[in-house]
């Protein structure tokens, strides 16, 4: 029941709230559990060099 955009579509269902707002609720949560991530992965893993979304991209062809 807390998975990310999850309370958002609930009180969407309840009436509480518009489609819109759920899926704007939905897509801040996933972006900051995304940038909570980053931010721990950065600091246990300093010696991890990072890539651009680009360079990432250019290395698997």
């Amino acid at each position: 029941m807390r998975a990310h955009g999850v309370p958002g579509l609930i009180d969407y269902l309840r009436g509480a709230s518009t489609i819109e707002a759920a899926i704007a609720r939905g897509k801040m949560d996933t972006r900051r559990y995304a940038k909570r991530q980053h931010t721990f992965a950065r600091h246990q893993l300093p010696e991890f060099t990072w890539l651009a979304p680009e360079a990432a991209e250019k290395g698997l062809s």
